[in-house]
């Protein structure tokens, strides 16, 4: 990357793993979705959103959402939002999308259900 301020946002993103790491190993769920939230603007700020995710990020925000990630690339993926879970019937509604249950495993990822 040849411009600085894109080279900072990727260190500042890199930084916020170790702290999303302490947050999840003390069990720190509002402050998972605050890095999250961080990490999206930073991420957001490189160019690679698109006005309807954006859209839904902001509409799960609303909808009482701490943050989100997106996950996966070319065409796919899934957002991924880290809220109450009193919540999430409120978010899955205002975005309109279909919500897929996981659950966090200490030791890689294990699929235990595929289409």
């Amino acid at each position: 990357m040849r411009d600085s301020r894109k080279r900072a946002n990727v260190r500042a993103m890199a930084n916020l793993a170790q702290t999303m790491h302490d947050a999840l190993r003390c069990g720190r769920i509002a402050e998972c979705g605050d890095i999250l939230d961080a990490a999206w603007a930073l991420k957001r700020a490189l160019g690679t959103s698109t006005e309807q995710i954006d859209t839904w990020y902001t509409a799960a925000k609303r909808a009482g959402a701490y943050g989100g990630k997106r996950c996966g690339a070319g065409g796919g993926g899934f957002l991924l939002f880290v809220a109450e879970p009193g919540r999430h019937t409120a978010i899955v509604r205002a975005l309109g999308l279909r919500a897929v249950p996981f659950s966090l495993v200490e030791h890689g990822v294990q699929v235990i259900y595929a289409v």
